[in-house]
């Protein structure tokens, strides 16, 4: 039998403080938390994929685009290779960007 869980990321707290390297900790965190409960109902004899919804509206500061300071291309090339990484890392998951609306 094939099972789909599908997550959608929200931090559970402001992270309008942190820098980038510090949202893609958080990211990383409940990704992996929630990637861990999805795989526990796996009983052996079905096949799971673990659909993450991730809103690209949480990694950004707005207050500092409002401002014009923006991340450095180094520090965005970095989190997109965090992210592949996750992404390779665990193939059964399936990482969707994008802001999605659950009304």
């Amino acid at each position: 039998m094939k099972t789909i869980t599908i997550a959608m990321w929200d931090p559970g707290f402001s992270m309008e403080d942190k820098k980038l390297e510090e949202r893609i900790d958080v990211l990383e965190e409940k990704f992996k938390a929630a990637y861990a409960q999805a795989m526990s109902s796996d009983s052996g004899d079905s096949e799971v994929t673990f659909i993450f919804m991730c809103p690209e509206y949480t990694l950004l500061n707005k207050d500092d685009a409002i401002l014009g300071k923006f991340n450095s291309k180094t520090a965005l090339l970095d989190a997109e290779k965090r992210l592949q990484k996750l992404a390779k890392d665990y193939p059964q998951a399936i990482i969707i960007p994008g802001t999605t609306n659950d009304e």
